[in-house]
């Protein structure tokens, strides 16, 4: 099965996940299988980053 960085994610939090009852394992398991066979197209809030200098 091969992962996307939201499957790595699930896999990560997947005992804090059952832990506080957010999901069950054959939800997990689900959503991981939607991930692997691409039935789920899902767009992640960007990351914007900036840097600059202190004005002398």
């Amino acid at each position: 099965m091969a992962f996307s960085g939201q499957a790595a994610t699930v896999q990560h939090v997947r005992d804090q996940l059952l832990a506080a009852e957010l999901a069950t394992p054959e939800e997990i398991e689900t959503h991981l299988e939607h991930l692997a066979h691409g039935d789920l197209d899902l767009m992640l809030a960007p990351v914007i980053t900036a840097w600059g200098r202190k004005p002398a």
